[in-house]
């Protein structure tokens, strides 16, 4: 274990949390563009849920491979700065989008950037934290999770109903930009200043020679065929769990809207509310439930709690969007939010702790299947139900989303108990 300073962890756990923050306020703020986008570019729902889905997910999963090869063995620090740079300019590229083509596009280069991001940031923080505070670590560092979805929804929904009940902005040479496009390029800006902090600031055990790092990286593929059981349970156990998780978030806000009157505006408060408060105590209460656990013996607690919190999310996920009102819907939203984040710190950090340390940011690589099927297809499915097989028009929202749940809560529960019984005991 590497002797790296608590002042330096932190230091660095703060920039790549940040980062995280501003990953997921790039990547969510589409969702609340539904109304403005549909009309000006003339889509229906399911071409509308591409934007979120297929287009994010489309490089950045399949270039991730080679990133978590890249964070193995390369500069994590230049990796996560080149990589904010990049989403950040994409993000603004969206803004500047004319045809659903264009900001399809631009969509997928917004994924490419992001694509760097985690897998350097588990190995970083794998490595740089005492193993019995990873746990907590990685839980801090993926509340960003919801800290972004929280402020996107808080803030966003105000922002684009403002911004869309202006004129349009005439950017010169641009043209005019529309409130919706005005909006990309405001929540992209930022990434392109915290860029060079992470540049400059986070340590790289590789350029410090705190430790020597190995001229090859050791081969992955035996340590994968013989744990290839957990691996696949863990992966899709945690895909259906974010299948449940990113079709209420493709969608709540424009269910809240369609169903019961609510503005973007209240919608998208009140659900980033749920989720600032529910989301972190969620994922700091999964961190540490699996630090204790793992301090009272039960090494691969973090998967058996993680199996639990499917299992207490499962009617929640059902009967949601089932309430006969608003307030009730949001009141079974919250348990959602809670439980899915409790659930989610445990699958990085049973990953971290199950895998060896060189192969780390490589077998992360492989959450990529997660983002693969819940987001790239979770609103899509929601949206692709509602349109072709109840009915059409947008008006079965709701029981589309509760038939998702119903469906992909209950595989959830099945898989993650199979991961908990197949976790492997200290990689290291």
């Amino acid at each position: 274990m590497p002797d790296a300073s608590s002042k330096s962890s932190n230091t660095a756990l703060a920039i790549l949390t940040a980062a995280y923050v501003l990953c997921y306020v790039d990547r969510t703020i589409v969702t609340l563009m539904v109304g403005p986008t549909r009309t000006d570019l003339g889509l229906n729902d399911t071409q509308f849920s591409l934007l979120g889905g297929l287009a994010f997910t489309l490089l950045y999963c399949t270039l991730g491979i080679t990133f978590g090869w890249w964070a193995d063995r390369g500069d994590r620090s230049r990796i996560v700065a080149i990589g904010i740079a990049v989403w950040s300019t994409m993000t603004m590229l969206c803004g500047l989008a004319r045809s659903f083509g264009m900001l399809f596009f631009a969509r997928v280069g917004v994924g490419v950037g992001e694509a760097t991001l985690s897998p350097a940031a588990y190995s970083l923080i794998a490595e740089i934290y005492p193993r019995n505070q990873v746990g907590r670590a990685l839980s801090i560092y993926v509340t960003a999770v919801y800290l972004g979805i929280g402020i996107t929804f808080a803030f966003g929904g105000w922002l684009v109903e403002t911004l869309t009940a202006l004129p349009p902005f005439d950017l010169g040479r641009f043209g005019l930009l529309a409130g919706w496009q005005q909006v990309f390029l405001l929540v992209g800006l930022p990434g392109l200043i915290i860029a060079p902090f992470a540049y400059f600031l986070l340590p790289e055990s590789r350029r410090t020679g705190r430790i020597l790092s190995p001229p090859q990286s050791p081969p992955i593929r035996p340590w994968l065929e013989q744990h290839k059981s957990f691996l696949y349970l863990h992966f899709f156990g945690f895909s259906m769990l974010t299948l449940v998780f990113n079709g209420y978030l493709s969608w709540e806000a424009e269910f809240l809207l369609r169903e019961f009157g609510m503005r973007k505006t209240d919608g998208g408060l009140a659900i980033g509310l749920i989720i600032l408060v529910f989301g972190p105590i969620g994922m700091l209460a999964g961190g540490h439930t699996a630090d204790h656990m793992r301090k009272s013996g039960d090494l691969s607690g973090t998967m058996a709690s993680a199996a639990w919190a499917s299992i207490l999310l499962m009617p929640f996920a059902v009967f949601a969007p089932l309430m006969p009102s608003a307030l009730l819907s949001l009141a079974a939203f919250a348990p959602i939010i809670f439980l899915a984040a409790f659930a989610f710190g445990n699958a990085i950090a049973g990953l971290q702790m199950a895998t060896p340390s060189p192969l780390r940011a490589r077998v992360s690589v492989n959450l990529l299947v997660v983002n693969i099927v819940g987001i790239g297809f979770a609103g899509t499915m929601v949206a692709a139900l509602s349109d072709y097989f109840l009915g059409g028009g947008g008006a079965r929202l709701g029981d589309a989303m509760s038939i998702v749940g119903a469906i992909a809560g209950t595989l959830a529960i099945l898989l993650l108990r199979g991961a908990s019984k197949q976790m492997p005991i200290d990689a290291d």
